[in-house]
């Protein structure tokens, strides 16, 4: 459960920024291709997010249960650094559609 919220946090904020960016920037024309990269890229780090943490479920499971939490612990960080860094490619990619088109 812990895995499918840290997923959905980092996509959502990928799409966040890419809808709050295309609002700053009144974009009319390019809006509908902006919207479908972001939510491409946010279908894509959702599966990604929820693919890497069953991946190091798979590898830490026949370790002690201290190294498991302290794998976990980790990964939630590290998750939650990415979602800062998704907000500034949900906003990065709807510029570079805004100025490539």
């Amino acid at each position: 459960m812990l895995l499918f919220l840290l997923a959905l946090i980092s996509s959502a904020t990928l799409l966040g920024a890419a809808v709050t960016a295309v609002q700053e920037q009144q974009m009319t024309g390019h809006s509908f291709i902006a919207a479908g990269v972001a939510l491409i890229l946010a279908a894509v780090n959702f599966f990604g997010v929820r693919r890497a943490g069953l991946g190091m479920a798979a590898i830490t499971r026949e370790k002690s249960e201290a190294v498991q939490a302290m794998y976990g612990k980790a990964f939630c960080l590290a998750i939650l650094l990415w979602a800062v860094c998704t907000g500034f490619i949900g906003f990065w990619v709807v510029h570079f559609v805004n100025v490539r088109l």
